[in-house]
């Protein structure tokens, strides 16, 4: 899928409901659930800032910044363990050594 489809998509998708709340309430609401994020070093759709702003509000929240390049590819068996393991226990700290992990 070219890159211009998800661009379409993001676009359409900010505009979805913007006039259904008043501004001050569009935010994410904080959340104690564990949960799992991942994001591509350089991804141009789901760019690391967008993990950081779910990050905001997520208290039980990981963050992972994959440096593997842009949307998708990388290393899928074990991301797939990683979420697999996650969902098994989602209090414990995940274990991320198979993981391309970029350190800010």
């Amino acid at each position: 899928v070219k890159l211009g489809f998800f661009d379409a998509f993001y676009i359409a998708g900010m505009n979805w409901h913007t006039n259904n709340l008043p501004l001050e309430e569009r935010k994410f609401q904080d959340s104690d659930v564990p949960t799992l994020v991942f994001v591509n070093r350089f991804d141009p759709v789901t760019p690391p800032k967008n993990g950081h702003l779910f990050q905001e509000n997520l208290s039980n929240g990981t963050l992972l910044i994959l440096d593997e390049g842009g949307h998708g590819g990388g290393n899928q068996e074990c991301k797939n363990q990683v979420i697999i393991d996650f969902m098994n226990n989602p209090n414990a700290k995940p274990d991320v050594s198979c993981l391309n992990i970029y350190l800010e």
